[in-house]
């Protein structure tokens, strides 16, 4: 099928020679500019400030640009993310400025301009020109680049760090957090239609997640090895022993009541063991030898030594399914 018939001949060898001129002159333009300016190299590669910044409407980019470089910063860099309030601002590392000392002179430049503006992220990014950054770019090679974000010891606002994982593309978030900061950042991501595969730690199996959270955290994967004694778990002596605790304490057990029974029923097996002359050094000795079996709540078997104090180092997997903790993988040795 032809959809253009091109009835005359170009003659590219005609001007070869014009066009091997200016080729030529190009490459040696490229190369005295490389020379005499070097490349332009953002604060990921020569290491600086990176900033995370909110307003409480649309940002200004170009004032807030104008703004930071009026204070004497080359090569400032100015972006929203997110949204249009959420601003981010990279400054380049000074000699003898930390990064505390950075952010404190931007954010009182700022607040002369909009007082309603706060300072959501501060971080200092080192250099990455090296193995590490040839090894981030080999990983590149085989999957998309990842993100990375932090949050504030006492953090209620996770909006920031959920609008940047977001706009990263992630399929998978790994949250090192603990009950509170999962459900807001959870919520968040929820309001904003950000739904990748979330995964906690173990301080995030606990019956407080869905209890606090509701469906914004139905699908979160938690390690764990402990389970859960529901009164109405499948495995019957589980539910035998949850029954019997909700019988003598008018309550429903919860995961750290099972952490308690299986804490004190191993120091009384290590008592027993140490003898009726029980001291610290005989205790200590009797854990040293100590071999524990898995328990009812599906526990893996834990042993100690003089030199290996962590009783096991498997753990599984459990996702919340409708409000509930489900067991859905054998254990894992790392």
């Amino acid at each position: 099928m032809e959809f253009f018939k091109i009835r005359k001949d170009i003659p590219f060898m005609r001007h070869a020679l014009v066009f091997n001129v200016i080729s030529f002159a190009t490459f040696v333009l490229a190369v005295f500019f490389l020379l005499s300016r070097g490349l332009h190299l953002s604060v990921e590669f020569t290491g600086g400030t990176v900033m995370e910044v909110g307003y409480t409407q649309a940002a200004d980019v170009g004032k807030v640009r104008s703004t930071v470089a009026g204070l004497g910063f080359a090569d400032v860099q100015v972006q929203t993310f997110g949204t249009a309030r959420d601003v981010m601002i990279r400054l380049p590392a000074q000699k003898g400025v930390s990064t505390t000392q950075q952010s404190d002179r931007v954010m009182t430049a700022l607040k002369v301009q909009d007082a309603g503006v706060t300072l959501r992220r501060t971080e200092f990014v080192g250099p990455q020109v090296g193995e590490e950054l040839a090894q981030d770019g080999l990983k590149a090679l085989a999957m998309e680049m990842t993100e990375k974000t932090t949050y504030k010891r006492g953090a209620t606002d996770f909006s920031s760090q959920m609008a940047r994982l977001k706009a990263g593309n992630c399929d998978l978030v790994v949250l090192g957090t603990v009950i509170r900061e999962t459900v807001g950042s959870m919520t968040e991501a929820r309001k904003i239609g950000f739904n990748p595969t979330f995964m906690g730690a173990v301080s995030t199996y606990s019956e407080l997640i869905p209890k606090l959270g509701g469906k914004a955290v139905d699908g979160l994967y938690s390690a764990m090895a402990t389970q859960i004694p529901y009164i109405d778990e499948a495995s019957q002596p589980i539910r035998f022993w949850a029954n019997k605790y909700k019988t003598k304490f008018s309550e429903e057990p919860t995961v750290y009541s099972a952490y308690g029974y299986n804490i004190i029923d191993t120091f009384a097996k290590a008592a027993h063991k140490a003898g009726p002359n029980l001291s610290t050094d005989a205790f200590i000795k009797a854990m040293d030898s100590m071999v524990v079996p898995p328990d009812i709540f599906g526990s893996p078997e834990a042993s100690y030594t003089a030199t290996k104090r962590l009783g096991s180092d498997a753990s599984r997997l459990s996702q919340l399914v409708d409000g509930r903790w489900k067991v859905v993988s054998e254990y894992i040795k790392p």
